[in-house]
């Protein structure tokens, strides 16, 4: 037997050998193929190239844990509210440090009213009912001198009366929301329609510059559409209707590319000239916010809002998210554009943390994989130019796009991109988190501004701003500036750190593991000496905080609520419960809680400030998370920027016939 086996062995190794050689030339063809040829043939749509399951990650923690979490914001807020209302009660807002009352927006109790519909879901019947008597003595009047800000009343008053009458059915919510919707509406006496900056709401004087911000403008269709649903008034459906027709007959130019701009001219309703910024920060934020909720708080009828909001992020994905050159974090940025050049900022703004519960909302309640179903073509998407697009049928928008720009929406339109919003949600939902996680106060700061180093296809560096996380001189710790060298990703080199072009290179190298940007990161918090000097080795944030104040805000937090309701992976409910310990560790103060000066230093110092949203938004959102129960359906159930649910509907024969809706 021995002396038949060992020509048979050595055939097997000859066998074996073969296979070997044959299988690495396979594979050398195959990696050329990819890198080399054009991934699709013209029109053809290929199908995603890496398709996740589901993430369904469960913590350990038990019902009655969450339960117990539940519970303990609850008692945040009863804390922050009775200090409140022992010394500031039907004020705006109390000074947590001195317990001094303070008058801010408008002197008519905005912590109390942006409160009401947080007390209703928490059960905390007796706090409501002793502010009903102070809602009906309120007159929204003000004297000769004081001018209401238009958005912040909007979106806290006349928002926080609306889903407060929308859960409790109180009669003098509503008729109190009425009478500051009319007492408001001389602002929209300008030449254009747009909103004033601020009107006084007795004799109706308008204060404000002529150039208008998109978010102050384009901010107030969810409050008076529901306004005009639960009055049956038209003169409040006229308001948001006619906001609605000028930005969907807006003329975008090429610089723009289907994306709403930050400043507009009052005079004439059409975007500024000579000034071409593109933003998801403040300036903007809950514009674009507002375009998705119009289209599903409306029972999904508004098709208008509904493409605007799909070139929107379009236009987010393929010109404003990008990649940090060491940790590959994504990130969201500004960016002043014109028709061939973009020009980002690279500041992450804590504003901008909505946006990955903005992703994951539209992309939870919308079929993104087949836009068949939602009666959108991808072809008119681009071209703007479609029925229902512009201006609705009659198609009035431009929405220019260079060629370059057009090259890349039609890439985009060939992944799935229900997926790719989730991708967008998932990486930046995790930088999100890492803002406050990488902090030793565990709190985020309000502005980063991210390392603009990266390396060009010829090996040279060239950088878009300030060196940032700079180590010392001479040291191996200096961030890497080359993409995705040593990090074993296989990103390899792009030259700007553009997201989309890195997905696009991870797809054409055959999408092998999880897309860049996506995944766990690990935290980087810096000791006393990388503070000073600069991290060591492998150690780089990528990142220099800009603003390093707490505000005690609420986008982290909701769009860690957003991605746990709409993927049910835990992880993202025990991130918000490391968060919640930090507020209560860092923030609390025997009466209340104070935004923080300084998330980098330890400890951190307070400030004497409690903004009303914290109590409205930051505490609702987290109770919202720990809560098994969903309080508040996200099919059934729309927020506004402030964080007040208005229940979906849809408009009646009679309505249409009343308001003119097609």
């Amino acid at each position: 037997m021995a002396v038949l086996s060992l020509p048979l062995l050595n055939h097997k190794r000859l066998s074996l050998r073969h296979l070997a050689l044959t299988g690495l030339a396979f594979t050398l063809f195959y990696i050329i193929y990819n890198s080399f040829l054009p991934p699709f043939y013209p029109g053809f749509h290929q199908p995603p190239p890496h398709r996740r399951p589901p993430v369904s990650w469960k913590s350990n923690t038990r019902p009655e844990e969450w339960a117990r979490r539940a519970q303990a914001v609850k008692g945040a807020f009863i804390h922050a509210y009775r200090g409140y209302e022992k010394f500031a009660f039907g004020r705006d807002e109390v000074m947590p440090l001195t317990n001094v009352p303070i008058d801010n927006f408008n002197g008519w109790g905005v912590t109390m009213v942006d409160s009401l519909d947080t007390m209703l879901l928490m059960g905390l019947t007796e706090e409501f009912e002793r502010a009903l008597p102070l809602v009906e003595q309120t007159t929204f009047h003000l004297n000769d001198t004081l001018h209401a800000p238009f958005f912040e009343t909007v979106i806290r008053y006349l928002g926080g009366l609306l889903s407060a009458h929308a859960l409790s059915s109180e009669p003098i919510l509503l008729a109190r929301a009425d009478d500051l919707g009319r007492l408001l509406s001389p602002a929209f006496n300008t030449s254009s329609g747009f909103p004033a900056y601020a009107v006084n709401t007795v004799s109706g004087q308008t204060r404000g510059p002529l150039t208008a911000i998109l978010a102050e403008i384009a901010s107030c269709q969810l409050e008076y559409l529901y306004l005009a649903k639960a009055t049956g008034k038209k003169e409040h459906f006229d308001k948001a209707n006619h906001i609605n027709h000028l930005l969907e007959s807006a003329a975008l130019g090429t610089q723009y590319g289907g994306m709403l701009p930050v400043r507009w001219n009052l005079t004439s309703g059409t975007p500024w000239d000579g000034s071409a910024q593109l933003s998801v920060g403040a300036a903007a934020d809950s514009a674009h916010e507002y375009l998705l909720k119009q289209y599903l708080l409306s029972g999904k009828t508004d098709k208008a809002s509904l493409e605007m909001y799909l070139r929107t992020t379009t236009r987010i994905i393929t010109s404003l998210l990008y990649l940090s050159p060491t940790r590959h974090l994504l990130y969201v940025t500004d960016a002043s554009v014109s028709p061939t050049t973009t020009s980002p900022s690279h500041v992450f703004e804590h504003l901008s943390c909505f946006l990955p519960g903005l992703f994951t909302l539209g992309a939870s309640l919308l079929p993104l994989d087949n836009l068949e179903e939602l009666g959108v073509n991808w072809d008119d998407i681009i071209d703007g130019a479609g029925a229902g697009s512009g201006r609705g049928a009659s198609g009035k928008g431009e929405y220019g796009l260079t060629r370059e720009e057009r090259a890349r929406w039609r890439k985009v339109g060939r992944y799935n991109l229900k997926e790719l919003h989730m991708w967008v949600a998932e990486g930046l939902g995790e930088s999100c988190y890492l803002m406050y996680a990488d902090q030793k106060s565990g709190l985020g700061p309000d502005e980063v501004v991210f390392n603009s180093n990266y390396k060009t296809s010829t090996g040279s560096t060239h950088t878009g701003g300030n060196r940032v996380d700079g180590s010392r001189q001479g040291s191996k710790g200096r961030p890497g500036i080359g993409w995705g060298v040593g990090d074993g990703d296989g990103i390899g080199e792009v030259d700007d750190g553009k997201w989309f072009d890195v997905v696009e290179r991870w797809r054409r190298s055959g999408g092998r593991g999880p897309p860049p940007g996506v995944g766990v990161k690990k935290r980087v918090v810096y000791d006393d000496t990388e503070k000073s000097m600069g991290p060591y080795p492998g150690h780089a944030r990528d990142y220099l905080i800009r603003k390093t104040e707490y505000l005690l805000r609420p986008e982290t937090i909701e769009s860690i609520y957003l991605l746990w309701r709409t993927t049910g992976d835990d992880r993202w409910r025990e991130r918000g419960w490391l968060i919640f310990e930090a507020i209560e560790r860092e923030s609390k103060t025997p009466t209340a809680y104070a935004t923080i000066k300084t998330v980098h230093t330890d400890p951190p110092r307070q400030d004497n400030s409690m903004p009303s949203y914290f109590l409205a938004e930051t505490l609702k959102y987290l109770y919202l998370l720990f809560m098994d129960q969903d309080l508040i359906p996200l099919d059934k159930w729309v927020f506004n920027t402030e964080a007040h649910p208005f229940p979906v509907f849809n408009w009646t024969l009679t309505e249409k016939n009343l308001f003119g809706i097609p």
